[in-house]
C-alpha cells in the first residue's frame, strides 16, 4: 500500500480542499445532506442506502458515490476527530451493505459511480492509517473489490462515465502498487481520450457545459498520470484548444451558451488564459486570436470583441449557431439553432437541459420545437439525421455560412446565417424545398426577461435595462406569433437550472407552400433605436439588397448566391461580383516590393501636386492611383493609404462619400490652392496643409484642421487655440471603423472646458493603411516614423501658440503614441491611461494586424531596425529621455497592469530623466476608460504640478 500516492491523487472536482470545508463538514456532523441540485436532506446516521427521498435517480447515485463524504475526509486530514469517526462510520456501514455488486442496491455499482467512490475510498487511506488503522482491515480489502469490478471491461460505461472510471481504477492501482492496474487504466485513458476529442479540440458529448467539465477532468486525467510519473507526451495538448474553444462558447455576460445539457455556468475551473479572460470579462488572461470560429463538430461562433478595447466585455455581440449529429450523449435535436447575445442581453437563447430522465418540459428542451431553427410542422423529421455546414466564408466584413437539413422525406431546409462585422446584426434566410405543400415555422425563441411585442415588420424586444432589439422580415408576409407560458402543448419556455423554468416569449414565423424562404434580421440597437430593414429595388436577378440601421451603424448588405458584402446605406449601384468577376493581382502587404510601389506613387502624386498650381494635374494623379489600387484586391482593407490619398487629391467630401456608397472611407484633409473646410466633430472645420512637420504655422486664432502631408501618409491635426501657456496634446486609442469616421479627435471638446490652455488632438495616419485596422499605435509606416514627426510638430505648434510647457495625454493605445511621442520631446509631461507599452504583448490580433499594415512585418524581434517605435521600454533606454508621466491605471485590468504598466515602472527605475506618479483607481474587471469626471480629477493633478514648477 502506497499511502504517498494517496496523498497526491488527493485533488479533482468535489476533492480539492476549499474555504467551506469546515462548513460542509458541519453540515454532514448535523445530519444535513445536499447533493446539489436537488433540496437539502436530513441525514440519519443509520443509512439503509435504498433511501431516495426525491424520486431521483440522479440524488441516488450521488449518494452511492461517497464521494459527498469528502469534506469529512478533508477534515479528517486536518486532524478533526469528529469528522474522521463519521467518515469511518458512514463508509463502513456502505461496504457492509453493498460491497457485493451481486447483492447490492442497483445504483451503487453504475458506471461513473463506481469510479468516483473508488476514488474517494483510496484518498482516505492517509488520515485513516493515522487515526484508525485497523480500519485498514476492511478499507484495503474493499479498494480491491473496487479495482476488480474496474479491471472488467464488461462493467464499462462510455464517454465521460468511463473516464471516471478509469481515474477510479489508476488510483487503486497507485495506492495498491499494482502496475498492471496502473497500465490498464493508462491505456484506457488515452484511447478514450482519442475517441472523445476531434483535431479542433472538441468533446464528442454535445453539450458545452459537458465540453468544459471534460476539459477539467481531462486535465485532472493528465495530472494523476503525471503525478505517477507516466510518460504522457503530447497526448493531451488537445486540451489547450479544448479550453480556447470555451472561451468561443462563453457569452458576453461570461456564462457558457445554452448548447445542449447546458444551463449556464462559467469556464472558470479550467486554468488556461482564453478562459481566465472570458471569465474575468478582460481583466486577466489573453483572449483567442480571432472572433469567429466553425468548429467541424458542429458549432459557429462570432463575437464582436472580447471586450478588448475600452468596451465593456458584457456589451459585446455573440451568435451561435449549432449543427451536426443530434445522437450525441449531451445533444439536442437543435441543428441550425441559434442564440444572439447584444448590448448586455441575450435576446435569443437556447432553451436548455431542465433536468436528465424524462418529464413533458425535458422532452420539449430535447425537440426541435423549442429551438429558434425552422421546423415542418406536418412532416416528422429523422431524429437521427445530421444538419451539415456545406459552406462557409467569413472576410472582414461579413462572416456567413450555410447549413442544410435532411431530415424530411419529401423536403430539404437551408439556413443561411449572414453576420455583419461592422453592423453587428445577422440575416438568416431560410429556404424551404418541398415536394408536397407544407406548414413551416421559424421559431425564435427569446431569452429569459425578454419582453416582445409584435409590430408591422416582426418584432420588437426590450430588455430590463432598457435595451431594444428587433427580429424584422422581408418579403412575402409571414403569420406572426408570440407564445409564452403555454403548457399544452408546452412552448414558450426556458430552464434555468435543474428543474427549474421561466416563461419566454417564442416568436413564430409561420408560411405555408411548397417552396418559399423566411428573410429575417436579428439585431440589437444602439442608442436607445429600435433596428430596422428595408429592401432595396433593383433590376439584378439573384441580388438581394437591404438596408439595415441599428443606431450602431446604417449600411446595405448585399445578398449574392455565392457570397455577401457591405457597401453604403445610400449607394444607388451595385455590382456583382457574380457579374463581374475578378482576376485582379492580390495586394499582399507582406511583400516589400509591392509596399514600396504603392509609396512611391503616392509620394509622387503627392510631390506633383504640391508643386503645381494646376487642378487637372492633382486630378490626374488621383485618377492614376485610382487605376493602381483597382488592379489589385485589397488584402483584409490593407490598401497601404491608396484611398486615402486618392481622396487627399480629389478633395473628397463626406457627402460624396456617402453617395457613392464607400464603407469606412475618410474624407480628403489636405487643401491646395483654394481654401476648403472639414467636418470634425459637429462643425465645418477651416483646412491648412502643410507639407512636412517642420513647417511654418500661420497664426491660428480658431479651431483650424492642420493637415500634415508626410510622404506617402497625412496627419491631421485639431488645433483649438486658447489662452494659456501649456498646450495639451491628445491622442485616441482604438476606433470602432464601422461608426466613427476618421479623422477621430476623441474628447477635444471636453478638454476645452478645462480652460487649461491651446489643445491639438493627433489622429492616427497609421489607420488609413487599412480600413479594417482598428489600432495603430500612431505607427506610421517604415519610411515615416511618425512618433518623431509628432514629435517636430509639437515643437513648430509651441513656437506658433507661445507655449512653454507641453502635456502628451493618451489612452490604451493612445496612451501608448503619448509615451513614444514625450520620450522624444525633452522637458514633456505625459499621461498615459491603461497604456499599452509593447505592441507585442497586446492582443496578438490586433498587434499582428497593425504590424502588417504599417511595417510589412507581423513578428518585430529584438533586433528589429524598428524595436523602438513597437517597445516604450526599449525606447526609453536607447533615447535617454527627460519627461515625467503620470501612469494612470485602472486596478481591475490584470492584463495591463502585468504586461505593460509592470515593465514600464521596472525600466524607469534605472532612468534619471524619467519620473513616474502612479494613480491606481477601481473602474471594474477589464480594460476601461475614464470617465469624465475622472479625467478632471488626473489631468487637474497634472496642471497643478506644472504650475508649482514655475512658482
Amino acid at each position: 500500500m502506497s499511502i504517498d500516492a494517496a496523498r497526491r491523487q488527493a485533488f479533482g472536482a468535489k476533492f480539492d480542499v476549499s474555504r467551506r470545508d469546515q462548513t460542509l463538514a458541519d453540515q454532514l456532523l448535523g445530519g444535513r445532506l445536499t447533493l446539489s441540485p436537488h433540496p437539502e436532506w436530513a441525514l440519519t446516521k443509520d443509512l439503509e442506502w435504498t433511501e431516495d427521498p426525491f424520486s431521483d435517480r440522479n440524488w441516488r447515485a450521488q449518494l452511492q458515490m461517497l464521494r459527498w463524504m469528502d469534506p469529512l475526509r478533508r477534515r479528517a486530514d486536518a486532524g478533526d476527530a469528529a469528522s474522521a469517526t463519521a467518515w469511518l462510520h458512514y463508509a463502513k456501514s456502505w461496504i457492509d451493505s453493498n460491497l457485493s455488486p451481486a447483492k447490492s442496491v442497483r445504483e451503487a455499482w453504475m458506471d461513473m459511480v463506481d469510479g468516483l467512490r473508488a476514488l474517494e475510498l483510496c484518498i482516505a487511506l492517509p488520515f485513516v492509517s493515522d487515526f484508525e488503522p485497523t480500519a485498514l482491515e476492511w478499507l484495503i480489502p474493499a479498494i480491491q473489490v473496487h479495482a476488480e469490478w474496474l479491471m472488467d471491461e464488461r462493467n464499462l460505461g462510455h464517454s465521460n462515465h468511463a473516464l471516471h472510471q478509469h481515474q477510479g481504477l489508476f488510483v487503486c492501482g497507485a495506492v495498491l502498487r499494482n502496475e498492471e492496474m496502473m497500465q490498464i487504466a493508462e491505456c484506457r485513458m488515452l484511447d478514450l481520450f482519442k475517441s472523445q476529442y476531434d483535431s479542433q479540440g472538441i468533446n464528442a458529448e454535445g453539450a458545452i457545459a459537458y465540453h468544459m467539465a471534460n476539459a477539467h477532468w481531462w486535465a485532472a486525467a493528465r495530472h494523476r498520470l503525471e503525478l505517477e510519473e507516466r510518460p504522457v507526451g503530447e497526448a493531451f495538448n488537445l486540451l489547450d484548444a479544448a479550453a480556447v474553444a470555451l472561451a468561443h462558447a462563453t457569452k458576453p455576460d461570461g456564462a457558457l451558451v445554452s448548447i445542449g445539457d447546458t444551463d449556464g455556468g462559467n469556464a472558470r475551473v479550467i486554468n488556461h488564459s482564453a478562459t481566465k479572460w472570458v471569465t474575468t470579462a478582460g481583466a486577466d488572461g489573453e483572449p483567442p486570436t480571432d472572433t469567429v470560429r466553425l468548429y467541424d463538430a458542429g458549432y459557429l461562433f462570432a463575437r464582436s470583441g472580447w471586450g478588448e478595447q475600452e468596451r465593456d466585455f458584457k456589451d459585446e455581440t455573440f451568435l451561435s449557431v449549432s449543427f451536426g449529429s443530434p445522437k450525441r450523449v449531451h445533444g439536442h435535436r437543435d441543428g441550425m439553432s441559434m442564440t444572439f447575445s447584444s448590448m448586455g442581453h441575450e435576446w435569443i437563447t437556447d432553451p436548455g437541459k431542465f433536468q436528465y430522465g424524462s418529464s413533458p418540459m425535458r422532452d420539449y428542451c430535447l425537440s426541435r420545437a423549442s429551438h429558434s431553427l425552422p421546423y415542418l410542422l406536418d412532416m416528422e423529421n429523422d431524429d437521427s439525421s445530421i444538419v451539415e455546414c456545406v459552406s462557409h466564408k467569413f472576410t472582414s466584413s461579413v462572416y456567413e455560412a450555410t447549413f442544410v437539413d435532411r431530415g424530411y422525406r419529401d423536403a430539404r431546409i437551408t439556413r443561411r446565417v449572414i453576420y455583419s462585422v461592422s453592423g453587428e446584426y445577422a440575416i438568416v434566410i431560410d429556404h424551404i424545398d418541398s415536394e408536397i405543400e407544407c406548414t413551416a415555422v421559424q421559431n425564435w425563441q427569446c431569452g429569459k426577461e425578454t419582453t416582445a411585442v409584435a409590430t408591422p415588420s416582426g418584432f420588437q424586444l426590450s430588455a430590463p435595462a432598457g435595451g431594444h432589439a428587433a427580429v424584422l422580415f422581408t418579403g412575402t408576409r409571414p403569420n406572426m406569433s408570440i407564445v409564452s407560458g403555454q403548457e399544452s402543448p408546452i412552448a414558450g419556455w426556458v430552464a434555468t437550472g435543474w428543474k427549474k423554468r421561466e416563461m419566454a416569449p417564442a416568436l413564430q414565423f409561420t408560411k405555408v407552400g411548397k417552396r418559399f424562404r423566411f428573410i429575417t434580421l436579428i439585431a440589437a440597437g444602439a442608442k436607445g433605436k429600435v433596428p430596422t430593414m428595408e429592401t432595396v429595388r433593383h433590376d439584378v436577378p439573384g441580388l438581394l439588397r437591404l438596408r439595415v440601421d441599428t443606431g450602431r451603424v446604417s449600411e446595405q448588405i448585399v445578398i449574392e448566391r455565392a457570397e455577401s458584402s457591405i457597401t453604403g446605406f445610400y449607394a444607388d449601384e451595385v455590382e456583382s461580383s457574380t457579374l463581374n468577376g475578378s482576376d485582379e493581382e492580390l495586394l499582399n502587404p507582406l511583400d516589400k516590393a509591392a509596399r514600396v510601389n504603392a509609396f512611391e506613387n503616392i509620394e509622387n502624386a503627392f510631390k506633383q501636386a504640391w508643386e503645381s498650381d494646376e487642378e487637372s494635374i492633382r486630378l490626374n494623379e488621383a485618377e492614376r492611383l485610382r487605376g493602381i489600387r483597382d488592379r489589385y484586391e485589397t488584402n483584409n482593407g490593407v490598401d497601404l493609404g491608396l484611398s486615402a490619398a486618392i481622396a487627399d487629391l480629389s478633395c473628397l467630401t463626406q457627402q460624396q462619400i456617402s453617395s457613392q456608397g464607400l464603407v469606412r472611407a475618410r474624407p480628403g484633409l489636405l487643401t491646395w490652392t483654394v481654401d476648403r473646410s472639414v467636418r470634425s466633430g459637429i462643425s465645418e472645420t477651416p483646412v491648412v496643409s502643410l507639407r512636412g512637420a517642420n513647417s511654418e504655422l500661420p497664426a491660428l486664432t480658431v479651431d483650424t484642421l492642420v493637415s500634415y502631408s508626410l510622404g506617402s501618409i497625412v496627419l491631421p491635426a485639431l488645433v483649438s487655440p486658447a489662452p494659456g501657456s501649456t498646450l495639451t496634446v491628445m491622442f485616441h486609442g482604438a476606433v470602432d471603423r464601422a461608426k466613427t469616421t476618421l479623422p477621430l479627435f476623441q474628447r477635444l471638446r471636453f478638454q476645452k472646458t478645462l480652460n487649461a490652455g491651446p489643445t491639438v488632438c493627433f489622429s492616427d495616419p497609421t489607420l488609413d493603411l487599412s480600413s479594417d485596422l482598428r489600432l495603430g499605435w500612431y505607427l506610421g509606416t517604415e519610411r515615416v516614423a511618425l512618433a518623431n514627426e509628432i514629435a517636430t510638430a509639437t515643437k513648430m505648434l509651441v513656437k506658433s501658440l507661445g507655449c512653454t510647457d507641453v502635456v502628451f495625454q493618451g489612452g490604451s493605445g493612445g496612451g501608448f503614441a503619448a509615451l513614444q511621442v514625450g520620450a522624444r520631446y525633452p522637458g514633456s509631461h505625459v499621461v498615459a491611461q491603461n497604456p499599452q507599452t509593447d505592441v507585442r504583448e497586446y492582443i496578438k490580433t490586433h498587434a499582428r494586424n497593425a504590424l502588417i499594415a504599417a511595417y510589412g512585418d507581423p513578428e518585430i524581434g529584438e533586433q528589429h531596425q524598428f524595436l523602438d517605435r513597437i517597445d516604450v521600454m526599449y525606447a526609453l533606454r536607447t533615447l535617454d529621455p527627460n519627461m515625467s508621466v503620470t501612469l494612470v491605471m485602472n486596478k481591475g485590468d490584470v492584463f495591463h497592469e502585468t504586461k505593460h504598466a509592470a515593465p514600464l515602472r521596472h525600466v524607469v527605475t534605472d532612468l534619471p530623466g524619467v519620473s513616474i506618479d502612479n494613480i491606481n483607481l477601481d473602474l471594474g474587471p477589464g480594460h476601461k476608460g475614464l470617465s469624465n469626471e475622472q479625467y478632471v480629477d488626473v489631468m487637474k493633478r497634472v496642471y497643478a504640478k506644472i504650475d508649482a514648477k514655475h512658482v
